[in-house]
């Protein structure tokens, strides 16, 4: 009994901390997906605000200069993307027609960015498995219109913090189970102990005593003791009655019992006349 009580205790502990680690896991991931999301979209929207100052061009240059000294700012995009912590940018560019040109960044596609909801000037920012993005409009020199896009994988920065459970939660394991066994010893003593009596009472041990509980404890294993107790002390009782019946009984019959063997005696003796 002791050990199925441990072993109730135990796997009560176990999942508590089951539930209260996925409960953990699955807010933490949820805040840390909405902490993202809401991040990406305010940095892509401050992003595209700046980004004609990044692409524009202050004197006339030919077609080949243009283009490297887009190629450059553009290369500041990819070490801006390592200052504020993105995973990816991009900068895409609207054609007169509404053809999005540009590198999108990985596990993204078109259908992605909402290109209707851009349209409108709006700024989106969602979330695809573990990655979270976010696209905002921008109009650059000339009238040229840019998206820029920003990605960023979600972390809820639980790898220590997963580690650290782990070992807590084997700790508090071997607690439960030292703490089981120990409470499961004192809860089961009393029924061992009134095992232990009626197994001498059967045995003939009548004068077999439980030690008594305090007078205010009024639990049931409390109540167990005093009631072994109580059927010893009965039993001892009615065997005290049964031998004092038996020896009175026995005196009784003793006299005349006495006296027959007596007169007998004398018959036989020739003494008294048989008749």
């Amino acid at each position: 009994m002791t050990r199925r009580l441990a072993l109730v205790i135990v796997g009560v502990v176990v999942a508590t901390l089951l539930l209260a680690g996925a409960g953990t896991l699955l807010l933490s991931a949820a805040r840390a997906r909405s902490t993202t999301v809401k991040e990406l979209r305010a940095q892509a929207v401050e992003m595209a605000g700046n980004i004609g100052q990044v692409l524009e061009i202050d004197e006339p240059l030919s077609a080949a200069e243009q283009a490297k000294q887009l190629r450059n700012r553009l290369r500041l995009l990819g070490t801006l993307r390592r200052v504020v912590a993105l995973d990816d940018i991009s900068v895409l560019i609207v054609g007169p027609d509404g053809e999005v040109q540009g590198e999108l960044p990985t596990a993204l596609s078109i259908a992605d960015l909402q290109l209707d909801v851009l349209a409108t000037g709006q700024s989106i920012a969602d979330n695809r498995g573990k990655l979270a993005f976010a696209a905002a409009p921008a109009a650059g020199p000339a009238g040229r219109q840019y998206i820029v896009v920003v990605s960023r994988r979600i972390d809820a920065g639980l790898g220590p913090a997963f580690v650290l459970f782990i070992w807590a939660s084997g700790a508090t394991i071997l607690l439960a189970l030292g703490a089981a066994y120990l409470l499961g010893r004192r809860l089961t003593r009393p029924i061992r102990e009134a095992s232990t009596a009626t197994q001498h009472i059967a045995a003939g041990q009548l004068s077999t005593r439980i030690t008594e509980p305090p007078a205010h404890h009024h639990d049931e294993l409390a109540e167990l003791s005093r009631n072994v107790n109580a059927m010893a002390a009965s039993l001892e009782r009615s065997r005290g009655l049964e031998q004092q019946f038996l020896l009175s009984v026995t005196h009784d019959l003793r006299t005349p019992l006495t006296s027959i063997r007596g007169y007998a005696e004398a018959i036989d003796d020739g003494n008294v006349d048989p008749k």
